[in-house]
C-alpha cells in the first residue's frame, strides 16, 4: 500500500479540533463514571458540563453550535457584552459604551447616558 497524500487542515478545522477532543473526553468521562457504583449518571453529566464551562467559557451546547457553524459561539460572552451568540474567531469582545461625567471632585462613569437626567455634559 502506498500512503495517500493528505491536504493540510484549514485554520477553522484546526481551531475546532481541540473543542471536539474536549467534548469527546468529557463524554468518555461521563460514560466511565456512570458505571461506578454510587455515582449517578446525572451527576457525572453535570460534572462534565460544569468542568467544560469553566475551562472553555462555553456551555456544551455552545461547543456543538461552534462545530456546526464554524464560528465561535459562547452564551456567557453574549450575556456579558450583548453581542451575537456566534461570531467569527478573529472578532474580539464587543465593549459597551461608557458615559463619563464630572462630579465635584472626580470623574464618574456610567453604563447609560445622563443617568440622573440633570443635563450633565459628558467628558470626552
Amino acid at each position: 500500500m502506498t500512503p495517500r497524500a493528505t491536504k493540510p487542515l484549514s485554520k477553522d478545522a484546526r481551531r475546532r479540533r481541540p473543542a471536539a477532543r474536549r467534548l469527546t473526553a468529557a463524554a468518555c468521562i461521563c460514560f466511565a463514571l456512570s458505571g461506578c457504583s454510587g455515582v449517578e449518571p446525572q451527576f457525572a453529566a453535570m460534572a462534565a458540563a460544569t468542568s467544560t464551562t469553566i475551562s472553555t467559557q462555553k456551555l456544551p451546547t455552545d461547543i456543538i453550535a461552534s462545530l456546526f457553524t464554524g464560528k465561535d459561539c459562547s452564551t456567557p460572552r453574549q450575556s456579558i457584552d450583548g453581542g451575537p451568540l456566534c461570531r467569527p474567531y478573529d472578532q474580539g469582545v464587543i465593549e459597551k459604551p461608557v458615559y463619563c461625567y464630572r462630579s465635584l471632585a472626580d470623574t464618574t462613569c456610567y453604563n447609560s447616558p445622563d443617568p440622573y437626567g440633570d443635563g450633565a455634559q459628558p467628558v470626552n
